[in-house]
């Protein structure tokens, strides 16, 4: 037996085995990052969750606009009535 030649096949199979490990390792870790994300996207999806800071602003902004379309309302008013 010629042991160099031993040598290089297992250094061909460990270099192998190490990479074929590596990838089939990362496949599965990203299949479960993406399970994890679809899962959560799904739950919060099908609760109707509502982000809540948007809410808010959302309902600040509205409140804002009515009472500016007031002031405006209120003011074109007044010009009405001072010029007549």
């Amino acid at each position: 037996m010629d042991y160099s030649e031993i040598v290089r096949s297992d250094e061909f199979i460990a270099g192998w085995l190490f990479a074929s490990f590596q990838l089939t390792y990362t496949i599965i870790l990203l299949n479960m990052f993406l399970v994890i994300l679809m899962r959560s996207y799904s739950d919060s999806s099908s609760k109707g969750n509502v982000d809540v800071i948007a809410a808010e602003v959302r309902k600040v902004m509205t409140q804002q606009l009515i009472r500016m379309k007031e002031f405006i309302k209120d003011r074109l008013s007044e010009v009405r009535n001072t010029s007549v």
